[in-house]
């Protein structure tokens, strides 16, 4: 009996259960230390971003937004800098394509079904999508002056949304658009993580798995260890391999 290896033994891998705790409203943000800066902050999330996702489909849940479109989700993380202080709030934003326990396969660990962006297996910041490849941070401040308005910011992120997030993810609307971007040569060129073309296998591998094509698996997950054959992950693929080979039975 051919058996799904991320599937909780009744078929059912969705991510529409309670246990993800989605909102379909306004997202709750936990600013870095200090917090002078969270009303501005989340005033311009719930204005200029929430209400633009909310029009595409996406949920809020943490600081992530989710678009579940069953056998993966679209997703849109908030990412503050770590460097952030009580007068002072950097943040970017990041998106990426989730597949419930396709991380969890591949590291080898017990499988986590929560949508996650640390569990997206496909992902970029959004400014690397723009043309002249730079990372986009947007800044705010206390100050006597700012240079920029949050009404500003706030319609600079909108267009980024529009013209370089949402076009990323709408590449990816099924299983098979992953496969064709994940067996593809695209990573010559592109700043989409991730970069190694061994590690890019490795979830071509998984996903052939998860959709019962067990041979063609087993013939990509051997590409990815002839092309990591110097790689020092080289004992992990290999291992992967074995763990792979046994949902053929």
């Amino acid at each position: 009996m051919k058996r799904n290896p991320c599937g909780n033994g009744d078929g059912n891998d969705s991510m529409g259960s309670e246990k993800h705790r989605i909102h379909p409203t306004r997202l709750c943000i936990s600013l870095s230390e200090g917090g002078n800066m969270k009303p501005r902050f989340s005033a311009l999330v719930n204005t200029w971003i929430s209400p633009l996702l909310n029009l595409y489909g996406f949920k809020a849940m943490n600081d992530l937004f989710v678009y579940d479109k069953r056998e993966l989700a679209w997703c849109i993380h908030l990412q503050q800098s770590k460097w952030n202080i009580a007068d002072k709030n950097e943040f970017t934003l990041n998106v990426g394509i989730y597949v419930p326990g396709l991380i969890s396969l591949y590291l080898g660990r017990q499988s986590d079904m929560r949508i996650n962006f640390k569990n997206c297996c496909i992902h970029a910041r959004i400014g690397m999508l723009s043309e002249d490849k730079l990372d986009k941070w947007w800044l705010i401040e206390r100050a006597p002056v700012e240079p920029i308005s949050d009404e500003t910011k706030g319609k600079e992120i909108q267009e980024a949304i529009k013209t370089l997030g949402m076009p990323f993810l709408q590449r990816f609307e099924n299983r098979d658009d992953m496969l064709a971007f994940l067996l593809g040569e695209s990573f010559k060129n592109d700043q989409i993580q991730p970069q190694s073309s061994v590690i890019r296998f490795a979830y071509a591998a998984i996903m052939l798995s998860l959709k019962g094509e067990y041979d063609r698996c087993q013939t990509v997950i051997d590409k990815a260890i002839q092309l990591g054959e110097k790689s020092p992950i080289i004992e992990h693929i290999i291992s992967l391999k074995k763990r792979l080979s046994q949902f053929e039975d």
